[in-house]
């Protein structure tokens, strides 16, 4: 179990579901508290909350939450035993407004990273995250790429080393 958080700053161009396109700029602010469980060795399946604000201009203002639940796959290249491992992550979340159901989205994400392990089951974890998110709402939609830093803590209950 574990959770990673990450702040953005995007400037963004966007077609929209009617063919027009959009330009917009702002910041967010993402948690992502997750569960897992490690099938065999390396190699984790879990499932990841997430709990997104975001703020910025998109022809007009805007102030945004949301929440999501999904899946994730996660794999650490080194042996176990290291002090500093590095891996890779896939995951998908589906979410919605928090606010009421104006839109929901459909969002893709890979992270690749390292984790400095404090004990043999307590880490540090620092990420690169790309993220594509399709957007339903009653415009018509858009679709959104945000690359951001993130970081994190993972507790491995249950690993012997």
């Amino acid at each position: 179990m574990g959770g990673n958080a990450a702040f953005s700053y995007s400037n963004s161009k966007s077609e929209l579901g009617n063919g027009k396109k959009s330009t917009a700029a702002g910041y967010g602010f993402r948690l992502y508290p997750k569960i897992c469980y490690f099938p065999m060795d390396k190699f984790a399946v879990g499932i990841s909350l997430g709990l997104h604000h975001g703020k910025g201009v998109s022809g007009r203002s805007y102030s945004l939450w949301d929440y999501g639940l999904g899946p994730f796959l996660r794999y650490y290249f080194l042996p176990t035993d290291k002090l500093i491992n590095v891996f890779g992550e896939a995951g998908y979340i589906f979410s919605t407004d928090l606010k009421g159901p104006s839109y929901n989205s459909d969002n893709i994400g890979l992270k690749a990273g390292a984790v400095l392990f404090f004990t043999g089951s307590v880490g540090l974890e620092v990420t690169l995250n790309y993220e594509y998110s399709k957007r339903n709402d009653a415009y018509g939609g858009s679709t959104s790429k945000w690359l951001s830093l993130g970081i994190g803590f993972q507790v491995h209950l249950g690993k012997s080393n």
